[in-house]
C-alpha cells in the first residue's frame, strides 16, 4: 500500500529513502504539499523507489529529488523552495512509464 500524505500541510523529506511501496500526494479532495529536501544532485530518491502520484489540489516542489520507479502528476509542481527561489531545483526522474497530465509550474 503506498504511503499517502493527505490534508492541507506540508511535509517535507529531508533525506534519501528507501521505501519502495510508492508515495501519493492528496486524495482529490485535499491540498497537501511534498517537499523534497534530500537535495536536487541526489543520485537517491526523496520518495523511494515506488511509484510516485501527485493528486490534483496537491503540489510537489523542494530542492531534492524524486527517482521513482513511475510517476503520474495531476498537481501542481513547484519550481525549487517556492517565491523568489531562482537555485534550487526539483528533479523527478521516473524510470518507467510516466505522465503529466494537467500540471502547472508554479511559484507559491
Amino acid at each position: 500500500m503506498p504511503w499517502t500524505i493527505a490534508g492541507s500541510g506540508r511535509v517535507k523529506l529531508s533525506s534519501d529513502n528507501t521505501y519502495s511501496l510508492g508515495t501519493t500526494v492528496g486524495n482529490g479532495a485535499d491540498t497537501p504539499t511534498l517537499l523534497l529536501a534530500n537535495g536536487h544532485n541526489s543520485v537517491n530518491s526523496a520518495t523511494g523507489s515506488g511509484s510516485l502520484t501527485v493528486k490534483a489540489g496537491a503540489t510537489i516542489g523542494g530542492d531534492g529529488a524524486s527517482r521513482s520507479s513511475s510517476f503520474a502528476i495531476n498537481g501542481k509542481v513547484m519550481v525549487g523552495t517556492g517565491g523568489s527561489d531562482t537555485t534550487s531545483q526539483t528533479t523527478i526522474t521516473g524510470v518507467t512509464a510516466s505522465t503529466v497530465t494537467g500540471a502547472n509550474l508554479t511559484s507559491i
